[in-house]
């Protein structure tokens, strides 16, 4: 492979023992003193494909100076036929919509230039202003995980504006098995964590933002969680109304009716994969839709 590189005019470094995408990256910053000769710098990972036009539409971006980075975005790798179903897919499946929904529906928001609250510059595959990147501290000590805090001292220390579009993206792949699927969002959940406890938080529209957004999710993943106690409650009372420990002078309905919980849990949840299925052109999703439900309260749960 490395000779294979070298044709092509490519440096390489065969790093041993192995480092750690961090520690490698600073390495290779430093070794090649690629932050001295680029004005930008490009960070992939191993098992991504980027997009033929990806240059082409984001190096622009830098042409206005507030701009910092431009964030890439990410498509699941599905190459193999959709059909039959099978229970590898069900993870890919899960991703194609997730992706969908979080880069379409919060993205474009969190990297409007009046906005710039995005919480993730994605590890791969995402481009930095060289005089952005040098003040971040890439290879930060105890940190399972590095671009959430690379985009939290961005962020923090005021480095520009995120620039994101939907053009600029990178085909990877994501878990298939319940293994690796639960691995994953167990070491996203605790590199973003000790992100937050490394950088504390500081006054700023930025953590206005994201304050909001963990607690949505925080009051999401109780409800989910609790799910299978309400539908219990449901069905050893009859499907009475479930109570609500609102309390206090809450002006709004005490009460959980059992369709409230079907339309607005599980009804709201497959028209979401409903949208996503239309605008990814992929209608096997609407097969693999029910048993979404299943892969978000495993999400909720490894949340809590």
């Amino acid at each position: 492979m490395k000779l294979r590189l070298h044709r092509f005019g490519v440096n390489t470094a065969d790093i041993w023992p192995n480092r750690g995408k961090a520690r490698v990256l600073c390495y290779l910053l430093q070794n090649y003193k690629l932050l001295e000769r680029y004005q930008a710098i490009m960070i992939v990972d191993a098992d991504a494909e980027v997009g033929e036009n990806y240059l082409k539409h984001a190096l622009p971006f830098f042409d206005d100076p507030a701009v910092g980075a431009v964030a890439g975005h990410g498509v699941t790798r599905w190459k193999e036929p959709v059909w039959p179903p099978k229970w590898s897919h069900l993870f890919l499946a899960y991703r194609v919509r997730l992706w969908r929904l979080v880069q379409w529906g919060m993205r474009y928001g969190q990297t409007w230039k009046y906005f710039n609250a995005t919480y993730i510059i994605p590890g791969s595959p995402s481009i930095y202003r060289a005089s952005a990147l040098r003040h971040l501290e890439i290879d930060a000590p105890g940190l399972i995980i590095e671009d959430f805090n690379m985009t939290f001292e961005f962020q923090k220390k005021r480095l520009g504006r995120v620039a994101y579009d939907p053009r600029v993206f990178g085909v990877h792949h994501d878990p298939y098995t319940f293994r690796d699927y639960t691995k994953q969002i167990r070491r996203w959940n605790l590199g973003f964590w000790q992100t937050v406890r490394r950088n504390g938080i500081w006054p700023s529209f930025f953590w206005l933002s994201t304050g909001a957004f963990l607690a949505e999710l925080l009051l999401y993943s109780l409800l989910v969680v609790s799910l299978p106690l309400i539908l219990l409650w449901f069905l050893f009372t009859g499907f009475q109304p479930f109570p609500m420990p609102l309390g206090g002078s809450f002006t709004l309905t005490r009460e959980l009716s059992f369709l409230d919980v079907i339309f607005g849990v599980f009804v709201v949840d497959y028209l979401m994969t409903v949208v996503a299925a239309a605008f990814e052109k992929k209608p096997i999703l609407l097969l693999y839709g029910p048993a979404f439900f299943f892969l978000r309260y495993v999400d909720a749960a490894i949340y809590l």
